[in-house]
């Protein structure tokens, strides 16, 4: 496969990834707040396009990548920070939030 293919395939197994995030969400009576922000949106772009990027460095000649391979390499990339965010610590002050903003530790967990 080449260069354009592996990144295709890749980008597409992201964004299936969140197609997947959003059925999830479909009955959720709370509607995430960082849905309307363009900066949610860019992360995700960004999350894609990392994902097609990495797939292509993985590429390397003399193992070339199925496309099932980089499906499932996209698939999965977009999924690391979102396991790493719910390592992330819970503030141990309820006061240090204000409601309706959403945390990074929210972002990522979502």
């Amino acid at each position: 496969m080449g260069i354009i293919e592996v990144a295709a395939w890749a980008m597409g197994g992201a964004i299936f990834l969140e197609v997947l995030h959003w059925y999830g969400l479909r009955q959720n009576p709370k509607f995430p707040t960082y849905a309307r922000r363009l900066k949610y949106w860019l992360a995700t772009l960004g999350m894609v396009l990392c994902a097609g990027i990495i797939a292509v460095a993985v590429n390397t000649e003399p193992h070339q990548m199925s496309s099932l391979n980089a499906l499932a390499l996209g698939f999965s990339l977009p999924a690391v920070p979102h396991k790493l965010g719910q390592f992330l610590p819970i503030p141990a002050v309820a006061g240090m939030r204000s409601e309706g903003i959403d945390s990074l530790r929210d972002f990522l967990i979502s």
